[in-house]
């Protein structure tokens, strides 16, 4: 793509989504190993999240909505959070998506026809969500440190050294650890 890269998901075997400064972009890997990309129509601008839901379509965060692009019929679905810079998306085992935002945190329940996103109090301001398969949970980065929702339950502050104010966000790679980015000083976990 001709555009910085903000978010990566996985679509399917040797293709990937990509969000870019300039929309969202399809990326797919030939049997010779050589990408072509494609820029998904209608979704233009900024794109700093994108998520591969259960529901089989595509979640992708802009900053000013959110909006679910179905990759099968190429359709996107209506703008939800229409005034939201939306930060990051990730999809919990119980088949919700969470939102983060420039104003807070929200849930949507992917199983509700009506898709009518509901606020997630925190005592602080959200930075990333992400969730962490391995476990069933939701790791959420915030200005107060990392917060964590373990099967969808209540939302548990972590009170480790490691989890500072200045968190950026959290990777899980498949052997079961944490890393964890700093904004200030800069570094990793």
């Amino acid at each position: 793509p001709n555009s910085s890269i903000w978010a990566v998901s996985r679509l399917g075997p040797n293709r990937l989504l990509l969000g870019t400064g300039g929309g969202l972009t399809e990326g797919n890997l030939s049997s010779a190993g050589n990408w072509s990309f494609r820029a998904i129509p209608g979704i233009d601008g900024p794109v700093p999240a994108v998520t591969t839901a259960s529901d089989k379509g595509v979640w992708v965060g802009l900053h000013a909505g959110l909006r679910r692009w179905d990759p099968a019929s190429g359709a996107l679905g209506p703008k939800l959070h229409d005034k939201e810079w939306v930060r990051a998306v990730a999809e919990d085992g119980a088949q919700r998506l969470w939102i983060t935002t420039r104003t807070g945190l929200f849930r949507l329940d992917l199983r509700n026809p009506r898709r009518t996103p509901e606020r997630i109090e925190l005592p602080a301001q959200p930075h990333f969500v992400r969730s962490n398969a391995l476990l069933d949970e939701i790791w959420i980065t915030s200005d107060r440190g990392i917060f964590v929702s373990a099967r969808g339950g209540a939302i548990q502050r972590i009170d480790a050294a490691w989890a500072s104010p200045s968190t950026g966000d959290v990777v899980f790679p498949q052997d079961g650890s944490v890393w964890v980015s700093y904004r200030s000083p800069v570094g990793i976990t």
